[in-house]
């Protein structure tokens, strides 16, 4: 054995065994490609950025695993296995702990902030929200829900009557999880995520129905809009570029958009775009915000005016089920699915782009305005909520529809549904 005085790995016989910081290079390679696609997406992952990370040519991860394909699953086995060693990590921290409200309130915050900011973390996040771009990612999801709803399964085993929590904290922390990887140093957003959860939780611990709201409505007061871009020249084709982009990210997520393919959808020339917003960035913003009002459903759309007529719990749950359904057809169908692909993706381009941070701040800061609205005036009388439940509830609807894109369940059983609101987030009349 000897030391490569050029690049600084020990060999034998040319055979490389460890990097510069004697890491093993298989070890290295994993981990390289992890902050790789942290660090650019999934959808950007570069082999020779990968093996120049290490002091290697691409030759190494051919010799080690074969291609490109046999290294992402590698690097996905590994933060597997990193994420297994988290949630064991955690129940070994609360062994014995019978949680009442405040104690699960505690622990569901704590694992949301971690898993936030923990350097495999963004590799599920990117599967979750890009599952189109991955080879057998429903797959790989159910690996990773079943893992999840174990753990809250064991979180909640020794308090008696939480059987229903585990796969509505799966959905709700997957989705939530989103919001804190950009927010999470953020003291407004850490004071909204407590209050979402302890309202989230009120009716599972059977808590008198809460009006709190005071940090959701707060919120949402102090958070504007990102302002609209500046545009030069013609507005309608500007107007009109917005609209091409927005169908575009509505359809097919953001990470489908670029300077390429929206010229060829608009019909105009690369020119243009430089023209109107002066670079592509601005203009994908934009269509961001209108691509998230594509689509709305009726019960959700400000616009319609405010009715005294409720539904029954059977049609709320039957049209509701068609946004969160991944086959279902109608003219809602998926948009939940569809919406929580673009706040997904928006929160994984925030964490490169600081321009994005302010429109995710905003998305947050108006969760549930929707639903709240809807409680009031059209959906059934004992779906009425507090501002700051019915934030939980968009966050966990959000969640449920992603991983059943994610994980292409068929129809969703209405049932599912109006147990799920029953049991989590429903309040009677105040």
């Amino acid at each position: 054995m000897h030391r490569n005085k050029k690049t600084g790995p020990y060999t034998i016989a040319g055979e490389t065994l460890v990097t510069r910081n004697e890491v093993p290079l298989r070890a290295a390679l994993i981990d390289a490609t992890i902050d790789d696609i942290a660090n650019h997406g999934l959808e950007a992952v570069s082999l020779r950025r990968i093996s120049a990370a290490v002091g290697r040519s691409t030759t190494a991860i051919f010799q080690h695993f074969g291609g490109k394909s046999g290294l992402l699953r590698a690097s996905l086995d590994h933060a597997f296995e990193c994420d297994r060693a988290f949630h064991k990590a955690m129940l070994d921290e609360i062994e014995g702990l019978v949680p009442d409200h405040n104690a699960l309130v505690t622990v569901i915050a704590l694992y949301i902030e971690n898993l936030a900011t923990a350097a495999r973390a963004p590799i599920w996040r990117e599967i979750l929200f890009k599952a189109a771009q991955l080879e057998d990612a429903a797959g790989l999801l159910d690996r990773w829900y079943a893992m999840r709803e174990d753990h809250w399964r064991n979180v909640c085993r020794v308090t008696p009557g939480r059987d229903h929590l585990p796969p509505l904290l799966v959905a709700y922390t997957a989705m939530e999880e989103v919001y804190a990887s950009v927010l999470h140093a953020d003291l407004g957003y850490r004071l909204a995520l407590r209050e979402t959860i302890e309202r989230l939780l009120d009716a599972a611990f059977d808590r008198p129905a809460s009006i709190s709201s005071e940090v959701a409505i707060w919120q949402e007061k102090r958070v504007p809009a990102p302002p609209a871009p500046e545009r030069k020249g013609d507005g309608a084709l500007a107007e009109r570029l917005i609209d091409v982009a927005a169908r575009e990210i509505f359809q097919h997520g953001v990470m489908t958009l670029n300077h390429r393919r929206l010229t060829a959808l608009a019909g105009v020339s690369p020119a243009m775009i430089v023209y109107h917003f002066g670079d592509m960035v601005t203009l994908a913003n934009a269509a961001i915000w209108r691509a998230l009002m594509q689509g709305l459903p009726a019960f959700l759309d400000d616009e319609i005016p405010e009715t005294s007529s409720r539904g029954t719990m059977a049609a709320w749950a039957t049209t509701l089920g068609e946004t969160v359904s991944h086959g279902a057809s109608g003219p809602s169908a998926g948009f939940y699915i569809a919406y929580a692909r673009i706040v997904g993706q928006v929160c994984l381009l925030a964490r490169r782009n600081e321009s994005l941070v302010p429109l995710v701040r905003h998305l947050r800061s108006i969760e549930g305005s929707g639903v709240y609205r809807a409680s009031k005036f059209s959906w059934p009388t004992m779906l009425e909520m507090s501002r700051a439940n019915a934030a939980g509830f968009a966050i966990w609807i959000k969640g449920f529809a992603i991983l059943n894109g994610g994980l292409a369940r068929d129809k969703v059983d209405p049932r599912i549904l109006i147990d799920a609101i029953s049991a989590l987030v429903a309040r009677p009349n105040s």
